[in-house]
């Protein structure tokens, strides 16, 4: 879903405090907030001022020729994005006039493209919503004026100048907009036309009429979530479909809940090139079916051939207490010194090995300095909770390790707080079992980060080194 479309969900509480919290953030945020404030408080009936007002902003975007390169898109995208806004809240009293704006807008989508260095893909994606909210409000209109326009020539019109695909949902969605006769109308078009293409193609290049028309059909057969006329769509072109074909025949299959036919092209041979996406699809078909045993085998046999955690929680949702059991008595007697200590302790702790994941960070910590602070945290729940002291210890100077080794000095007062917990807990841990105590530990980050005062001075610990160890 879109940003708009998420605020326009949003109720009207919500939608006060996100303004009251991003207002004093940023002055030229400020001034937007201020001017539709004050036009609120200037013009109780703000409608017979927006139409102009938005007019004049269409105008503006659409017939302008300065280049606007790749620093300033993304600003150009976010006006154009508050554009459609004022268009939608313009589309509540006059739909009529806001779709006449939208079109305005998506008529000359192709000028601005041609002179927006969209590498970031901003506008692209401001057009997409655009094409959304032309349909919305489309939707909207034909409800109240049915013979307002010729709603298919209105579609068509726009598919037609989709020259940067930006359309390329339009065809998909215009199930809101147009009757599955329409809809029908239009499938028998791009049929008939990429027939004629295939028909009329002479040589080996590529049959870009023919292309075109079926990936129209393709569209189509989605928004009316019809199997037949998307497997038509793809076997116009290719009989013998590759596996991306495959791919996309199944997952529309399995989205529509056409599970026969999904089977069907599950047993293609060309899926030998890409069993690994098979066995995804099959296992998603599985579920759909409801045939858990099955889907249970195959996680289980895609978890030992290649152990990692999300295959591991990909196979627990569907085990019982009894096969969870099995795996972890397994998955514990098969601990390896030489495998990956990070994804042995997320695995260890996710089967609630608390205590076997606590030895190995212990054991392997030196394996584990710059690990992502972010992991360290989720472990250090886990073992303080479980009272492993040392472990916590361990995942503490970790973390500390890699802040001081990167200097990074905004996050000192973390790290300050890192310490002070490290103090507290050499209170309880006597036995560091081969591990530096407190006080080498600490004389040891003296002597390699003593320059660093402001981490003194946040952690309250004089920056001396303590006596030799």
């Amino acid at each position: 879903m879109s940003i708009v479309k998420q605020l326009r969900a949003m109720p009207t509480p919500a939608l006060i405090a996100l303004v009251d919290d991003l207002y004093g953030r940023n002055a030229d945020i400020d001034k937007t907030i201020e001017k539709h404030l004050g036009q609120q408080r200037d013009a109780p009936e703000p409608l017979p001022n927006l139409l102009p007002y938005l007019q004049r902003q269409v105008s503006q975007v659409t017939s302008s020729h300065e280049f606007i390169d790749y620093h300033i898109a993304p600003s150009f995208a976010q006006r154009l994005e508050q554009l459609l806004v004022d268009i939608c809240e313009l589309a509540d009293a006059d739909a009529d006039q806001a779709l006449a704006l939208l079109d305005q807008l998506l008529e000359r989508h192709s000028d601005m493209v041609e002179r927006v260095d969209d590498s970031d893909g901003c506008l692209g994606e401001v057009l997409g919503t655009a094409v959304e909210f032309w349909l919305e409000v489309a939707s909207n209109l034909r409800r109240q004026q049915p013979q307002a326009r010729d709603w298919v020539a209105a579609v068509c019109a726009l598919y037609d100048n989709n020259d940067y695909g930006c359309f390329d949902d339009l065809l998909r969605f215009s199930h809101t907009l147009l009757t599955p006769q329409e809809l029908h109308s239009l499938a028998a078009g791009f049929t008939q036309t990429a027939r004629s293409a295939i028909a009329t193609h002479k040589g080996d290049d590529y049959n870009h009429q023919a292309a075109d028309a079926c990936i129209g059909l393709r569209s189509v057969a989605e928004a009316l979530g019809d199997i037949d006329l998307y497997e038509q769509a793809i076997l116009l072109t290719n009989p013998q479909p590759n596996p991306l074909q495959l791919q996309q025949l199944v997952e529309f299959a399995l989205r529509i809940n056409a599970l026969e036919q999904a089977e069907h092209w599950l047993q293609r041979p060309q899926w030998q090139a890409d069993l690994r996406r098979k066995t995804q699809l099959h296992n998603q078909l599985l579920k759909l079916q409801g045939n858990l045993d099955q889907l249970k085998h195959n996680l289980l046999q895609t978890y030992q051939q290649s152990p990692s955690l999300f295959n591991l929680e990909a196979y627990w949702e569907y085990a019982d207490p009894a096969e969870r059991q099995a795996l972890s008595q397994q998955i514990k007697q098969q601990l390896s010194a030489e495998s990956d200590p990070s994804a042995t302790i997320q695995t260890l702790l996710f089967i609630d090995a608390v205590d076997l994941a606590a030895e190995h960070l212990i054991a392997q910590h030196a394996r584990l300095q710059g690990c992502w602070y972010g992991t360290l945290l989720n472990w250090l729940e886990h073992f303080e909770i479980a009272g492993q002291t040392l472990a916590s210890i361990v995942c503490y100077r970790l973390l500390l390790n890699d802040l001081l080794d990167r200097g990074y000095s905004k996050a000192y007062h973390h790290g300050a707080r890192y310490f002070r917990d490290l103090l507290e807990l050499d209170k309880t841990q006597p036995d560091y079992r081969g591990l530096e105590n407190a006080q080498c530990y600490i004389a040891t980050l003296q002597s390699k980060h003593w320059r660093k005062r402001s981490f003194w001075e946040a952690a309250g610990h004089p920056n001396k080194a303590l006596a030799a160890c």
